[in-house]
Parts: C-alpha cells; structure tokens; sequence
C-alpha cells in the first residue's frame, strides 16, 4: 500500500459542490453559557483549523460562513445591583448576523424596560463592532400573559431607540408566548403580534387585537409620562 495519501481534488468540482461541501464543513451549534445567566449560541461556525488548509479553500469556505453564520444572545439576566455585561467570547465577535431574544416582564413599566434592553444590547453589540464593523441585526421581544404589546410599541416609537437608532436593524418582531409559558420561554409556540416594516418605517400589527385580555390602560398617556419622566432623571431634571 502506498505511504502517500492521495488528497481529493476539491477544485476540479463544480461551485455548487464546493459549496455544498463547504456548508456540511461548518459547526452546526456551539453554545456558551455567560455570567448574569445570558446564553450565547453560534449556528454555522467555521471550523477554525480548515482555515489553515490553502488560501483559496478559505476564501471560499469563509464566503459560505458569512451567509450562514448567526448569533443568537438569549436575555437570562435580570439586571439589579451590581449588573454587569459580560464579555463575549472571541470566537464570535466577527460575526455579522447577530439575533437578540429578548424577555418583557411586569418588574419594570415598558418605557423602563425598553431602556434597560437598549443598554444591554447595544453594550454587546458595541464589543462586536470592533471587530466586525457592522452586520445584521435582529430583535425578538417576547412576552408573557399580563404585558401590554401596545404599551412597548408606544415606548418604541417615541424612544426610537432601536427603530431609528439601530445601525444594522434588519428585524423587530414582537411576540406572545403560549399559555403558560414564561418570557424566557423562547422556543415555545408563539404569536406574532407586532413587526417593524423598514419600508413604511413604521409598525404594522400582524393579529387585530395584539393585546386582547392582557391589561391596558390609557397607554399613549401613561408611556409618554414615562419617557418624560426617565429622560427628566437622565439629565438631572
């Protein structure tokens, strides 16, 4: 038998093949657990040792991961005392295409809560920037039963925090889960109930009644007061 090994010629195959290959190459799913209970995983990872195997390999092996690649960061944490962003691990800070789960709870109004999310996704992305210089973005908020829907689209809209704010916000959706579910329960069957249109910039509702028997107010009243409020504190007024 021969010592010498023959290697495949992967460049005689056709794109597509190539391409094919270079897909089922990618790590399907690495997670890391974080400080402050947030979760972090990584879907089509490029292997960091097939990058070594020849320049053009890589570039094309890349090429394809730069499609695929996306990383989910699961809000777990709940903020208080002492709260601090973790550090993002080094594998994914190149990542382009960045998703955010997001949980709303009844501990904060809406207009304190779209605050307290805004700084932590934007503290997150900034550590990615650095490195990656821009990319894809897209926010899920979901919410449990007794949460307005309406309350966060006027806290939204008058904030503009994320909706004209967010470089790179590729997808705003707003969702109930399921009976019984919590807001962390981000793989539970869910509602679309609200989604931000890039187009119209603007909110299209995707149910007729987004909040049905979910407490509500006099929501345009109460969320105003409350930005008023929260920027008056910011600013020392």
């Amino acid at each position: 038998m021969s010592q010498h090994r023959e290697i495949f010629p992967i460049f005689h195959l056709a794109c597509e093949l190539r391409d094919l290959i270079y897909f089922h190459l990618l790590e399907p799913r690495h997670t890391w657990s974080l400080p402050n209970g947030f979760k972090v995983n990584a879907t089509h990872l490029p292997r960091p040792e097939l990058l070594f195997l020849s320049h053009q390999f890589s570039q094309e092996y890349l090429s394809i991961a730069s499609k695929l690649t996306t990383l989910t960061i699961h809000d777990h944490c709940l903020g208080g005392s002492g709260y601090q962003l973790p550090s993002l691990p080094r594998e994914v800070l190149g990542i382009e295409r960045v998703k955010f789960n997001v949980a709303c709870t009844a501990w904060r109004d809406a207009a304190g809560e779209v605050e307290f999310h805004d700084g932590w996704i934007k503290g997150l992305l900034g550590q990615m920037r650095e490195k990656s210089g821009g990319g894809k973005v897209a926010i899920r908020m979901h919410f449990g039963s007794g949460i307005s829907a309406v309350e966060y689209e006027a806290a939204l809209t008058w904030s503009g925090c994320w909706t004209t704010e967010m470089e790179g916000l590729d997808e705003l959706l707003i969702f109930r889960v399921g009976v019984g579910c919590t807001a962390w329960a981000f793989n539970a069957p869910k509602t679309l109930l609200i989604r931000w249109s890039k187009e119209k910039k603007a909110f299209e509702r995707m149910v007729e009644d987004v909040d049905g028997e979910q407490e509500r107010g006099n929501v345009w009243l109460n969320t105003q007061l409350r930005m008023q409020l929260l920027r008056g504190a910011a600013f020392g007024g």
